[in-house]
């Protein structure tokens, strides 16, 4: 389970973001869009989720609305 979640379609800068996150030490993941961020967030439960506004398939306002929907992210 990833502590953070990074959610972009834009994969060079989703690399470098993810690269830049583990060298520091952090233990992230990454999702390519909305919809492959949604899974992921239902299988590890982030704690922090770094999100792109401006994605097909699911847009980041979309993302947020179906992870509030989720019993565990009415928190978020």
């Amino acid at each position: 389970m990833a502590d953070v979640l990074l959610i972009d379609d834009d994969p060079l800068l989703r690399g470098a973001l993810l690269e830049h996150l583990k060298h520091a030490g952090v233990d992230a993941e990454d999702a390519q869009d909305g919809l492959d961020g949604l899974a992921k967030a239902r299988q590890n439960h982030p704690k922090i989720i770094i999100l792109d506004e401006m994605m097909p398939r699911m847009s980041g306002q979309e993302f947020i609305e179906a992870l509030r929907a989720e019993e565990w992210g009415k928190q978020i």
